[in-house]
């Protein structure tokens, strides 16, 4: 399946990994100029799992590691599940679809991605996904600058055995737009 051409407004949307026009000449993230610092970094941790409404999240980079650069999760929704719209006030964020297919929709249009698929979001830009497949899909998902894993540690419940869903209450909304706001998030009205 093809992917969506981007939209007008740049880079926000989706681009399939075998499409030429990947490459759109966005410049440098300002901290790359400079270069980033070296030091060393932290040794083997342990591995972390969190459930998300549903979805495993799986820590793959913290800030930390990557001297604030970006930080890496992996996520794994199971069919029907869905992140629901939201923004980053301060981070853009990127996804790599490695099974299954999701429906994004990035700045009001909305489109398939299927495994091999490569979505954009700039920071301030509205944007929600979701698993429309009949089996558990898998994406990396990627924000920059780093630390959002953090947003995960305080919204998810630590997962202990990743084959068990925990029960799923409703969620305390005014808990939830509480932390949205601690890690600079915005959702529509």
């Amino acid at each position: 399946m093809d992917a969506e051409p981007a939209s007008p407004k740049g880079m926000r949307g989706l681009v399939h990994l075998t499409d030429p026009r990947r490459s759109r000449g966005r410049p440098a993230h300002p901290g790359a100029a400079r270069g980033a610092p070296r030091g060393p970094r932290p040794g083997p941790r342990a591995p972390q799992q969190w459930r998300v409404r549903g979805h495993l999240i799986t820590l793959r980079l913290t800030g930390a590691e990557t001297d604030g650069q970006f930080s890496v999760v992996e996520v794994e929704t199971p069919p029907g599940r869905h992140v629901p719209p939201h923004s980053h006030r301060a981070m853009d964020e990127f996804f790599y679809v490695l099974e299954g297919e999701y429906e994004f929709t990035v700045d009001g249009e909305t489109s398939r991605a299927p495994a091999g698929t490569f979505v954009f979001v700039p920071r301030g830009v509205m944007h929600g996904f979701g698993n429309v497949g009949a089996i558990h899909a898998k994406l990396v998902d990627f924000h920059t600058p780093g630390g959002f894993e953090k947003f995960f540690e305080e919204c998810g419940e630590e997962c202990a055995d990743p084959a068990v869903m925990p029960e799923q209450r409703p969620p305390d909304m005014a808990r939830l737009m509480a932390v949205f706001e601690r890690h600079g998030m915005d959702v529509p009205a």
